[in-house]
């Protein structure tokens, strides 16, 4: 089971096809996909596909999907699972040709204390199966780690959303999310730092539509909301490094701009 585990995870780090599609498969919002990422950076996966696992797991998901189309249609939902997937997986490919691959992270064995005296996890002890003395231990530890970590980024999403609430109104709306560029730039910067759970970007882009903001603004709003999400973007350094994250947010960007002019002329 573990040699067919380790196998998929192989598989996935050597394809940002793969990785999009597993990514936009799983349940959950990008936090509780944060730690599926780690496990894949620690077993050597390229750059460009750790990058199209964690944007695939921010933007789509099942629940987001159905959503979309009960609520926004199929043309909207339509939109928002192709444009993507194409863009990604495309991008995916262009950084695994040209950015250097890293190296797994695994950390070094850990020294333990026991009958025998000091000695490796990997090597056991007293004649105890490997790491059999520390499986509980790193099992809290690791819990403890993605908790310390995630926790920051959760609490600061959630003060951004509650801080950028008001801004989603009526009057705001219809003052600057109406038509022309600005309407854009407005979306991005509402959906930029916002967070959202998986598929409550849905209702918020349904309730914009009924404001009157135009399908294009409201798209990008779509896009940008879950795709450049406050949490993935502070969590994407640990995976992908500074320069791959700052490169990303501003594809991302362009992207949903682009996408949201292109749904626009399609359905306006």
């Amino acid at each position: 089971r573990h040699a067919a585990t380790r196998s998929l995870i192989r598989r996935i780090g050597d394809s940002p096809t793969l990785a999009a599609g597993v990514g936009a498969l799983l349940p959950g919002c990008a936090l509780s996909t944060i730690p599926l990422a780690f496990v894949l950076r620690d077993q050597g996966a390229r750059l460009g596909t750790l990058l199209a696992f964690i944007v695939m797991a921010a933007l789509l998901g099942p629940a987001s999907i159905l959503l979309s189309l009960a609520l926004l249609g199929p043309e909207i939902t339509a939109g928002r699972i192709v444009l993507p997937f194409l863009v990604i997986i495309l991008a995916g490919l262009a950084v695994n040709r040209f950015a250097r691959t890293p190296g797994s992270r695994k950390p070094p064995p850990e020294t333990i204390s026991g009958c025998c005296g000091p000695a490796n996890t990997a090597a056991g002890c007293c004649g105890s199966p490997p790491g059999e003395a520390n499986d509980d231990a790193g099992v809290l530890a690791s819990i403890w780690n993605l908790t310390r970590i995630l926790l920051p980024v959760f609490l600061i999403g959630l003060l951004a959303a509650a801080f950028l609430s008001p801004f989603i109104s009526g009057e705001f709306a219809e003052t600057h999310l109406q038509s022309g560029f600005s309407a854009y730039l407005g979306a991005i910067l509402i959906g930029l730092p916002a967070y959202v759970c998986e598929g409550s970007e849905v209702p918020l882009t349904l309730a914009l539509l009924e404001l009157g903001v135009g399908i294009g603004p409201a798209f990008t709003f779509l896009q940008a909301s879950v795709g450049t999400c406050l949490p993935t973007v502070l969590m994407a350094p640990r995976i992908i490094g500074l320069p791959f994250t700052v490169l990303y947010v501003g594809f991302w960007i362009a992207f949903s701009i682009g996408s949201g002019l292109f749904m626009g002329w399609w359905l306006g």
